[in-house]
């Protein structure tokens, strides 16, 4: 019986995420994370940029693993929803966007001070375009992607006052990358 429950959670593990698609996001209000939704197109949170006046810099891992600095400019942002894409000079590696459903373990990933690493946890709900999560985040973490089985389901935004995480889904994207 043991070896069944050990196979069944082995399978059930997330898979990594290209941490190429991880980035870290630097701006006068501070430092965030973020990711790679497109070709030289970055999604994070707008909390971070509520008193942009000054440059924002990417910072991200390039083919040879290297950590490269570029500058990037806002092409859409959503205060109330706590959203924003911005444009770069650099590919990096898109992520792949799916749903997800409450149970499902996940991965929360983030660019610290060492570069991308992420914490664990499972999806408690999912609630008007809210994935609510256990997971253990840090300041930082804003911004980064929720993965389910290597495939980011929503984008963290923070934590609630009872310490779920909570990250936005991700169906608004299409329509604005489209723009």
């Amino acid at each position: 019986m043991a070896r069944i429950v050990i196979l069944i959670l082995l399978l059930c593990a997330c898979t990594d995420l290209d941490s190429h698609s991880v980035v870290q996001i630097r701006m006068p209000g501070g430092v965030t994370s973020g990711f790679f939704v497109a070709p030289g197109i970055v999604v994070t949170v707008a909390h971070m940029a509520s008193h942009h006046e000054g440059p924002i810099r990417i910072q991200y891992l390039n083919n040879d693993d290297e950590a490269q600095i570029v500058q990037a400019t806002i092409m859409y942002v959503n205060y109330e929803k706590d959203r924003m894409l911005l444009r770069v000079r650099a590919k990096g590696e898109p992520v792949e966007v799916c749903e997800g459903k409450s149970g499902n373990l996940v991965k929360l990933w983030a660019w610290r001070e060492n570069g991308p690493e992420n914490t664990q946890g499972r999806i408690i709900s999912h609630w008007q375009g809210v994935y609510y999560s256990k997971l253990d985040s840090e300041y930082g973490y804003s911004g980064g992607p929720v993965v389910v089985d290597g495939c980011v389901i929503g984008m963290h935004r923070g934590k609630n006052s009872v310490g779920w995480s909570y990250a936005s889904d991700l169906n608004w994207l299409e329509k604005r990358i489209g723009e």
